[in-house]
């Protein structure tokens, strides 16, 4: 059993986003990262029901 904690249903895009803009392997996935970043915003996705 997990435990689970309430957030947005954006916010594992939001880190996701973060990890690939700081801590990318190049300036390609740098830019990458900014992009998902902005797209998270922009076209926030809708909530997973599991």
């Amino acid at each position: 059993m997990a435990l689970q904690y309430p957030t947005k249903p954006y916010a594992f895009a939001f880190c996701k986003s973060l990890c690939h803009m700081f801590f990318g392997l190049g300036a390609f996935e740098n830019v990458m990262g900014l992009a998902m970043l902005i797209k998270t915003f922009v076209l926030p996705s809708k909530p997973k029901v599991y």
